[in-house]
């Protein structure tokens, strides 16, 4: 039995074990949350970086005119950039029913709404066709996913020969958990279903995808949540007045023990592309 086939089997029988009809993740985003990460990363993005990461993720690839599904849409900040700065055609994606309402009412505002829609989807399924897209495009938001392995067949499945993945997400090679990610765990209140980026990697391989490359993105996220801390600060006035002190205590105690855990490499980042 080949390596190939064999990893394929191994990921497929323990998705099954422990959920073969994985359930949506949803109510982690409440409104509160998303206006704080608006705040922080630039209205309507919930990761870092704004549109300053999303071109570094992008660069080097022709995206004009391009049907791109984003996949962990949020509320819709990085699709409608692509969509706007890139003239691409942009289909976003996620599980939980108050971020997608979010997003749709974010594209009825956008300069060209007619080239993004947002899709309300069950876990692992996507409703395109074979070959749909030319690209593929997720940032920090597979972690979530617990069965990333039928997740990633869905992906090739409805990616073009050809085609491109982009992703850029988070990873953690042991089970075990610190003090400090156990402090942002209960206080972001987020389901984070880390893997090493190996094994990673070879789940992607092992559906398809070829030319798997990646470069680590740690130092960027690093640098960010340092920015970040050092805004908290700055704006404690500003931040408090509009989200309450205990908001600021408990986000203030987050990005600290993020600065930790990224200092340490707990907890890492990569960027990761991959062709069908």
């Amino acid at each position: 039995m080949s390596y190939k086939l064999l990893l394929c089997l191994l990921s497929l029988g323990a998705a099954m074990n422990s959920s073969s009809q994985e359930q949506p993740i949803i109510g982690q985003y409440n409104e509160e949350l998303i206006n704080i990460l608006g705040y922080m990363n630039g209205v309507n993005f919930l990761s870092q970086g704004g549109t300053e990461r999303i071109d570094f993720m992008v660069n080097g690839i022709n995206l004009s005119n391009k049907k791109i599904l984003d996949v962990g849409c949020g509320v819709g900040g990085p699709a409608l950039y692509l969509a706007d700065r890139y003239n691409a055609f942009v289909y976003g994606v996620d599980v939980d029913p108050f971020l997608v309402r979010q997003a749709q009412a974010n594209g009825q505002k956008a300069k060209h709404p007619d080239k993004v829609s947002f899709h309300l989807i069950e876990p692992n399924k996507l409703f395109f066709g074979n070959n749909y897209f030319d690209v593929i495009f997720s940032k920090e938001a597979i972690v979530h996913s617990k069965n990333k392995f039928h997740l990633f067949i869905e992906l090739y499945r409805v990616l073009k020969p050809g085609g491109v993945i982009i992703i850029m997400d988070w990873f953690k090679d042991s089970n075990k958990e610190s003090p400090e990610l156990k402090l942002t765990l209960e206080i972001d209140k987020l389901v984070m279903n880390y893997v090493g980026i190996k094994p990673y990697c070879d789940l992607l391989k092992s559906v398809g995808f070829k030319n798997v490359e990646y470069i680590e993105t740690s130092d960027l996220h690093l640098k960010d949540t340092k920015n970040d801390y050092k805004r908290l600060h700055t704006e404690k006035e500003q931040f408090t007045e509009k989200f309450g002190q205990k908001t600021f205590e408990e986000s203030l105690a987050t990005w600290k023990a993020h600065i930790e855990i990224l200092e340490r490499k707990e907890v890492t980042t990569f960027l990761i592309k991959a062709t069908k």
